[in-house]
């Protein structure tokens, strides 16, 4: 995952390899569970590391989160997730779309969407009011163990 800030140059980019979450299809139904620690994002520089992190808030809201339902498929695996994305402690409703690709066993996720600082309370001077949020994830179905007693 990563994130640009700013929409001018010079931009700020930062990528993370802490993603988790879960991709459900139950009944037809898709949902998705997402996170990242936002202290995961890394940009190459120990210095711009801290001023990335500072200004995402790391220290008072330690992640950020979706959680939503597949609104709609179209063509070609586009689907449009709508749920609640957690950021700097604010929680605000948004429509993702979502590019979901199945090969095999594995699923694939590609999304790329603006997020607006203001709207979680989020001032980044210089940098303007949008971060753009790029997502690629490669996704393995879970194996659960079955516990049988006697």
């Amino acid at each position: 995952m990563s994130v640009v800030l700013g929409s001018a140059a010079p931009q700020l980019s930062a990528f993370s390899a802490g993603l988790t979450g879960t991709l459900r299809d139950e009944n037809g139904q898709r949902s998705a569970s997402l996170s990242v620690p936002l202290k995961s994002f890394t940009t190459g520089s120990a210095a711009r590391d801290t001023k990335v992190r500072a200004a995402l808030g790391g220290v008072g809201a330690p992640e950020l989160t979706f959680e939503g339902t597949a609104a709609s498929s179209g063509d070609k695996g586009a689907t449009r997730f709508i749920g609640t994305l957690t950021f700097h402690g604010v929680a605000q409703h948004v429509e993702l779309p979502v590019a979901v690709t199945r090969i095999g066993e594995m699923t694939y996720l590609h999304a790329s969407f603006p997020l607006l600082l203001s709207k979680f309370g989020v001032s980044l001077p210089g940098s303007g009011d949008v971060l753009r949020i790029e997502l690629d994830a490669g996704l393995r179905p879970a194996t659960h163990a079955v516990a049988s007693g006697g």
